[in-house]
């Protein structure tokens, strides 16, 4: 079974005991060989690497190698036992969904909104510098991954405390909930928050997602704009 992993069948590595390495991809045959080296020292009687093989037919997989040492009676090392998995599959998976990570890690922090992301359990599992900015909350806050302190961070800011802190709690008891609302804080602030439900494929709950944006200059444009409209710019009347 290991030989058909490089490729070859096993009377075809007996004349030529070198071949199997020469097959590893050069970047990853130190990391093979040290562990090999470890055994045969004495520093330890197993390995693991994961590692490149490069097949007759021109084609490239990855493995898992585990390492281990046959020693005789005497505690004297025999032969060192390996036993290959191929794991280019779960490679390959790997790279889709860290590339599908970084991607939306980009998005969220390229967003103009602040943003929480809280799964179904209340833990913290994403947020951009935009809500650290916005809300002035403190990173190692956010590091516990705990929504509750932070959702009292930000409460503390609000104009009416308590309503915020009811209305926040009310979303989460009721996911299928989706909310747009304007917030305005002790300090004057107007903040635009939405809110909406993540549901995997199968329709199972995950969490809540948060939107918030500072639309306060935008506000009073809008307020100024409308009362230039109503005023005579000669009278003031």
């Amino acid at each position: 079974q290991n030989s058909r992993q490089y490729g070859y069948k096993a009377d075809q590595f007996l004349p030529d005991p070198l071949r199997w390495g020469r097959l590893i991809d050069s970047d990853d045959l130190p990391i093979v060989l040290a562990g090999m080296r470890s055994i045969s020292e004495g520093e330890t009687n197993s390995y693991h690497a994961e590692f490149r093989l490069h097949r007759p037919d021109g084609s490239m997989r990855w493995v898992a190698g585990h390492g281990s040492a046959l020693r005789d009676g005497g505690g004297r090392l025999v032969a060192i036992e390996g036993i290959l998995t191929d794991i280019t599959d779960v490679k390959r998976s790997e790279d889709e969904l860290a590339y599908s990570h970084n991607l939306l890690t980009t998005a969220v922090e390229s967003s103009p909104d602040a943003i929480l992301v809280v799964d179904a359990t209340d833990r913290v599992t994403m947020y951009n510098k935009r809500f650290i900015d916005l809300w002035g909350v403190p990173e190692k806050l956010l590091h516990t991954g705990v929504d509750k302190p932070i959702l009292k961070h930000v409460a503390s800011q609000m104009k009416n405390e308590r309503e915020f802190t009811s209305h926040v709690r009310h979303l989460y008891d009721h996911p299928e909930i989706q909310s747009h609302e304007e917030l305005e804080t002790a300090d004057g602030r107007i903040i635009e928050r939405d809110s909406r439900s993540l549901y995997s494929a199968k329709k199972k709950y995950l969490g809540r997602v948060w939107f918030f944006r500072d639309t306060t200059e935008k506000k009073r444009a809008a307020e100024k704009i409308a009362e230039l409209a109503r005023t005579d710019s000669l009278t003031g009347l």
